[in-house]
């Protein structure tokens, strides 16, 4: 890291995951540890990191502080420890795409940095330039979330009952790189947002008009992190949600069980705040839950378990959103592991998704035939105590569509086709498979224009969809 890497822990709150217990007194509550779960000093592996010691690596502070966001940071840390053909690469790719690299110590740490070029975490958070692939030369018929312009900034609201509120953030503990296209797309532009104030100016307007929207139901909050918030702001914007009349079900998806699970552990009045604000919801006779994004058995540490005891223990419930990823985990044996440990740890896993076709957002795409493949061998296996729902975002909003939802499906060609759901209108929703995945031969058709169109056409003849020109 920098000159400036911190090795000191900042004043933290002793942990209590009830009243009057002491950290000596928890650690006799934590679960018997799964088989393979990453423990001890691992961060030492890096060569940056071999003097820092656990009170300082797992103070959430620490870690904020100390954010990896350039290419001279990895440069640092990792020493010898990359080739220059690696480095070389990840420059190339932050020259494209400034802000593709924002990750926590932990999740760096993470990485198998003997075998950096197939390792699956660094795939996914750090991409290299010669990874990168064009978009779908069919892109513009998948279809994309449409913006209604009477909404305030940062607010979706596609189906009738939920309404997704993004709030940006100073500080955002980032997605894969895949995943941070989708949110960039999903909205319109929140450039010039960046002040306090214009953030909080932004909060109030969603708020404004979430109290008046009696029609929601359902809210999911995404952008604004809870666990790079502050324990004050926590409870007052939650609550705040949580004071609207009509809501029933909160959804705060976060990527901080996979970025920063510290904050659990370390910072007492952080945890405070958020297990009161699950008490007032079920008050409140409001289903309150974490949506973590964890998408690889090896994100899954110690560290994590004892942050999910805790969060087990206070009475708030956690669900876990996985992305499909190609190379990161669209194998039998990954997704297999990956839902034994989600379930172990109390995680829930509900939903597979496959990523959408966006601009930027090809890179992990993997074929709708993959992803079947996967669910029925899920479906079939023994021992599984949750099963999660395959899914596949389509147009209108992104609306997710189970993978047999599809009007009709040529693997061949790669293309499906979905009739729009009940008051989307009459649009059709193509999907794509990457071309990647193809057979040589069809990959270079699908090039053409006009085997292109044939390609389309055929999959509407499977369907029996007449399309007037």
């Amino acid at each position: 890291m920098n000159s400036r890497l911190s090795t000191s822990a900042s004043n933290h709150h002793p942990f209590r995951p009830t009243p009057n217990q002491s950290p000596s007194t928890w650690s006799r509550h934590v679960s018997w540890a799964r088989g393979g779960l990453r423990a001890g000093a691992w961060w030492k592996q890096v060569a940056g990191f071999r003097d820092v010691s656990a009170e300082v690596f797992h103070d959430p502070d620490w870690q904020l502080a100390n954010l990896i966001t350039d290419s001279r940071q990895v440069r640092e840390l990792l020493a010898y420890q990359a080739s220059e053909a690696f480095l070389d690469e990840l420059e190339q790719l932050l020259c494209m795409c400034p802000r593709a690299l924002r990750l926590t110590p932990y999740q760096f740490s993470l990485i198998n940095w003997s075998e950096p070029w197939g390792d699956p975490i660094r795939k996914q958070y750090i991409p290299l330039a010669c990874e990168i692939e064009p978009d779908h030369p069919l892109l513009q018929l998948a279809g994309g979330s449409t913006t209604d312009r009477t909404l305030p900034l940062g607010v979706t609201n596609h189906e009738p009952r939920h309404a997704r509120i993004h709030v940006p953030e100073l500080g955002l503990l980032n997605g894969p790189l895949s995943l941070r296209a989708h949110d960039r797309q999903q909205q319109r532009s929140l450039n010039g947002i960046d002040t306090q104030g214009d953030v909080d100016h932004v909060w109030r307007d969603a708020m404004h008009w979430l109290h008046r929207a009696v029609h929601v139901e359902n809210v999911t909050l995404h952008g604004a992190d809870i666990f790079v918030m502050e324990a004050e702001t926590l409870s007052r914007r939650l609550k705040e949600l949580l004071a609207v009349p009509h809501l029933r079900r909160l959804l705060i998806e976060t990527e901080g069980l996979g970025a920063l699970p510290q904050r659990i552990l370390r910072d007492g009045d952080w945890l405070d705040a958020l297990a009161a604000i699950s008490r007032e919801a079920r008050q409140r006779g409001i289903e309150f839950r974490l949506q973590a994004s964890i998408h690889h058995p090896a994100e899954i540490t110690l560290v994590t378990q004892k942050a999910m005891d805790v969060l087990f223990l206070q009475g708030v419930r956690v669900s876990n959103r996985t992305l499909l990823m190609r190379g990161v985990n669209d194998d039998e044996a990954t997704m297999r592991k990956l839902v034994e440990q989600l379930t172990w740890i109390h995680m829930r896993p509900t939903t597979i998704e496959c990523l959408p076709m966006l601009r930027g957002g090809e890179l992990h795409r993997t074929s709708l035939r993959r992803a079947i493949e996967l669910e029925e061998a899920l479906r079939h296996t023994r021992g599984l105590a949750q099963q999660p729902r395959f899914v596949v975002p389509t147009s209108h909003g992104g609306q997710l569509r189970s993978l047999g939802g599809s009007e009709a499906y040529c693997d061949q060609r790669g293309v499906a086709v979905f009739r729009p759901m009940r008051g989307e209108g009459e649009e059709l929703t193509f999907v794509f498979d990457p071309l990647k995945v193809l057979e040589a031969p069809m990959r270079r058709g699908m090039l053409h224009p006009v085997h292109r169109k044939q390609a389309v056409q055929k999959v509407l003849d499977m369907a029996g969809i007449v399309v007037a020109h």
